[in-house]
């Protein structure tokens, strides 16, 4: 830390808190001769794009997924106490001249407070280390987040388990006051498949930017590239952990399992995501989905070959849309509705929606041979895709036309009756998923149908829940994305997954799932 030197200072204020007298400052005596209660926790586990997962050979790290250490930070800032205020510092050499006011401060420690000494360790042996930080100044111009602070330290511990820290704020004369804290280290498997919803699509983990004119030009005319499958050129490529897949870090899957870390009591969450948008139960699950998968074979077998011998605590899974012609933005209903009318895709869907209990049980049979999770956690899907508010209140909302690329007679116009056929058997879809789920001994998470009630794609603004296709254009230079799910419903479908909405949160579902918590702890 420096110091800056008052005289210096044109125009200096000093001052004093409430709790601090001027005689206090005087003599240099702190506000409290105590340890303030301090952060320690466990660093994240979720992948980092770039380092844990390489897309070039579409595999996570060995590495990632059997760590041979954990990162613990330590912050014990004690406070400080603003003590003089330059408001009109003199310019430095080459600075402007008009220079931000400089604000003194002083740790709010004890007046004869040396250094920081750290202790960590292990209850059950096995890790012990102790640290000092020396500290330069207890008054000056501080920085609480300076990352090399006498008031922080990161160490690696080598495996789970208790670990304690203790703080002792060490005098001249070697002694000191000592506080500790401890956390119980444990980390999770979470292991995602499935398709879209699961992966990400749409929410990639940096947009892109289409390329001028003739970019915008194939956003604008979203309807008409839709059935030739027109892509746009980009400026720059939207960033994903896995391009090919469009798995991102945002998708609801992996904010769940990110909101069941508690860092603070050293759970964390060690998530391999597998999930690939356009997935079906038979081409993604249990057999390669593209060229590029085929090397690596379908998502359930990917997956056994990443985490080797090591349990699986939980499994999300997102899958039988694609099946039955829901995801990708309804294209499978599309392609019957143009061919024989409402009537022809409901009777089709339901032929799809029924044939899905045998995929389900191929599915469960190598699920529970390839990777065997301690638990086995599958969403629903929501069901009003082209809701809007209900006038009365009800917490469903109703049915309305489409609008867009769902108003066209190139590739599917949508009338109410048609969003009636199609939210009908979103929940036939649902419900078959449950019934899996009742003869598999898996938990069925839902609240998400009720979530997105009222929320379908044509509302507008912060009430609309499903991306725009022109949407999808703008960001990833395609309109794959359509009907999938704008970010802050993802953040909220993760409540199914454990967790509640922030603060700021458009979406509120009935149903939080404490199972899925419960499987993280």
């Amino acid at each position: 830390m420096g110091e800056v030197a008052p005289q210096h200072s044109p125009s200096v204020k000093r001052f004093f808190t409430k709790k601090t007298s001027c005689a206090a400052l005087m003599m240099g005596e702190s506000m409290s001769n105590d340890v303030p209660t301090f952060r320690f926790l466990a660093h994240s586990r979720l992948p980092e794009p770039g380092r844990d997962y390489d897309p070039e050979v579409h595999r996570y790290s060995a590495a990632y997924v059997n760590p041979d250490g954990y990162g613990l930070t330590v912050d014990a800032f004690p406070g400080a106490d603003v003590v003089e205020v330059i408001e009109d510092p003199e310019p430095q050499q080459g600075g402007p001249d008009n220079q931000e006011p400089i604000i003194i401060k002083r740790l709010r420690v004890p007046a004869d407070t040396v250094a920081f000494d750290f202790t960590i360790r292990r209850s059950s042996g096995g890790f012990e280390q102790t640290v000092s930080r020396r500290i330069e100044r207890l008054e000056g111009v501080i920085n609480e987040a300076q990352s090399n602070a006498a008031w922080k330290l990161g160490v690696t511990v080598p495996m789970q388990g208790t670990y304690t820290c203790s703080v002792r704020l060490r005098n001249q004369s070697g002694t000191g006051p000592t506080r500790e804290a401890s956390l119980a280290l444990r980390d999770r498997l979470v292991v995602v498949l499935g398709d879209s919803f699961a992966s990400g699509e749409g929410n990639p983990d940096e947009p892109g930017e289409v390329s001028g004119i003739l970019g915008e030009g194939v956003c604008e005319n979203a309807t008409a590239n839709i059935v030739i499958k027109r892509t746009a050129p980009m400026r720059r490529v939207a960033s994903w952990l896995e391009p090919r897949g469009h798995r991102s870090m945002r998708s609801g899957h992996v904010r769940g399992s990110d909101a069941a870390q508690d860092l603070e009591r050293g759970r964390v969450v060690t998530l391999l995501s597998f999930a690939t948008s356009g997935a079906e139960v038979e081409r993604g699950l249990l057999s390669a989905q593209h060229d590029w998968q085929s090397a690596l074979g379908g998502q359930v077998e990917e997956a056994k070959r990443a985490i080797g011998n090591r349990p699986v605590d939980a499994l999300l899974l997102s899958i039988g849309g694609n099946d039955v012609g829901f995801a990708s933005g309804l294209e499978g209903l599309a392609g019957d509705w143009r061919d024989g009318g409402r009537d022809e895709m409901v009777r089709s869907t339901r032929q799809r929606i029924d044939a899905l209990a045998d995929c389900f049980e191929k599915m469960a049979t190598q699920v529970q041979s390839l990777v065997n999770p301690r638990r086995v956690y599958i969403t629903e899907y929501p069901a009003g895709m082209f809701d809007k508010r209900d006038p009365s209140g009800r917490s469903l909302g109703v049915r309305g036309d489409g609008c867009g690329v769902f108003d066209s007679g190139i590739f599917m116009r949508v009338s109410i009756d048609d969003a009636e056929a199609i939210f009908d058997l979103a929940h036939q879809l649902n419900d078959q998923i449950k019934r899996a789920a009742d003869r598999y001994g898996w938990t069925y998470l839902d609240g998400i149908a009720e979530g997105f009630a009222g929320h379908g794609y044509c509302m507008t603004g912060v009430d609309r829940f499903f991306v725009l296709a022109e949407e999808s254009c703008h960001s990833q230079g395609d309109l794959r994305a359509r009907c999938t799910r704008t970010s802050a419903a993802t953040r909220c479908t993760k409540r199914s997954l454990r967790m509640c909405c922030d603060g700021s949160s458009r979406m509120v579902l009935s149903s939080a799932q404490d199972a899925w918590s419960r499987s993280c702890t």
